[in-house]
């Protein structure tokens, strides 16, 4: 039987790594600080630093106020570990021979594995992988094609590793294909609703990713992603989950072949109904940008499925709409200005096609 390993960490080492729970704490609160241990590493006088992963094409800490690179860190325990001091020999032969970033897969995806008992490690070796894939297209599709790959979704479910998993996905997964897609696609419907609700930003971002294939989405995602069009948050909308949900809708009525499409058809009132009402929530909000997305993908479904006989649909909702339209009329944005303009008619073509 395997023995799980342990990596002995040199006193003063242990808190090199990036907590998992300053990281949820820095996700939720929207805000990136520079934290304690990582001005500690600062002035240490350590070759370790960035020369390595600068080294192997790596974007230090891009995401981050921080210049400490993972793949740094992963290297400073490798280095002061006598059980790892195999793999620290071949990811060092690596660097001094330039040798590509996507040589240093298996060896991550080695030290991600379940086999190896130092979550530390796990961790550092996760955010490397995304570290590494920033604007790397082939490294991103070698990850993703990777034959272990499959094996790194079932961390969703580990509070430990999950924030470092949603990542990583949302910086590959715009290069998996279809299958690959569905697979990332109901690993993330697997994840709890309870758990869901801490991460839905994340969650509903990866969806918008990945809805080019609309054909992989079921009902059930369908009315979710319908649900939170006018989902709340300070301002009113919270604009990053309402976004992802519009780029969904967007991406859903392109493809009439695929059973969002219909899922969206068989309900295009409730459809209607979220759309209009997020144009009357979306004003605190202050985002033009928003707004203009929600007035698109109105109008697209008021094409797309022929509505002009909802009049009572809209009727919770006409008045303050109106208003609502003819106030950014009186706007600086021309753009908006004629896209306010733009729905107004068309809103005044259904209510004349009903009368």
């Amino acid at each position: 039987m395997h023995t799980p390993q342990t990596i002995d960490i040199e006193p003063g080492m242990e808190d090199t790594l990036v907590s998992t729970n300053d990281i949820k704490g820095e996700f939720r609160s929207g805000r990136s600080q520079t934290p304690q241990f990582l001005r500690e590493i600062q002035q240490l006088d350590d070759p370790l630093n960035r020369p390595l992963i600068n080294t192997s094409n790596s974007i230090a800490y891009s995401l981050s106020n921080s210049i400490i690179d993972p793949f740094s860190n992963l290297i400073r325990h490798l280095h002061i570990s006598h059980e790892t001091s195999k793999v620290f020999h071949q990811i060092a032969q690596n660097l001094a021979t330039n040798t590509p970033a996507t040589n240093f897969i298996p060896i991550l995806f080695q030290l991600i594995d379940e086999k190896n008992g130092n979550v530390q490690c796990r961790l550092l070796a996760l955010q490397s992988l995304r570290v590494l894939s920033i604007n790397d297209e082939q490294f991103c599709k070698e990850v993703l094609n990777y034959d272990k790959f499959n094996s790194i979704l079932v961390y969703l479910k580990d509070p430990q590793f999950m924030i470092e998993i949603l990542q990583l996905l949302t910086t590959i997964c715009q290069y998996a294909d279809e299958s690959k897609a569905e697979r990332i696609k109901n690993s993330l419907d697997s994840i709890t609703q309870e758990t869901r609700e801490q991460i839905e930003e994340h969650v509903v971002a990866l969806y918008a990713i990945l809805s080019k294939y609309a054909t992989i989405f079921s009902d059930d995602n369908v009315k979710k992603i319908k649900k939170h069009i006018n989902y709340p948050g300070k301002p009113p909308l919270n604009a990053a989950i309402v976004w992802s949900c519009l780029e969904c809708i967007d991406n859903f009525l392109a493809c009439p072949s695929s059973g969002a499409y219909n899922a969206l058809k068989n309900d295009k009132d409730t459809l209607l109904g979220k759309l209009a009402h997020a144009i009357i929530c979306v004003e605190k909000n202050e985002d033009p940008n928003l707004l203009m997305m929600i007035m698109k993908v109105l109008l697209e479904s008021i094409d797309e499925f022929n509505m002009d006989d909802i009049a009572d649909t809209l009727k919770e909702f006409r008045l303050q709409l109106v208003s609502r339209l003819i106030n950014m009329q009186n706007c600086d944005d021309p753009a908006l200005k004629q896209m306010a303009e733009t729905v107004l008619k068309r809103l005044n073509l259904i209510k004349n096609n009903s009368e």
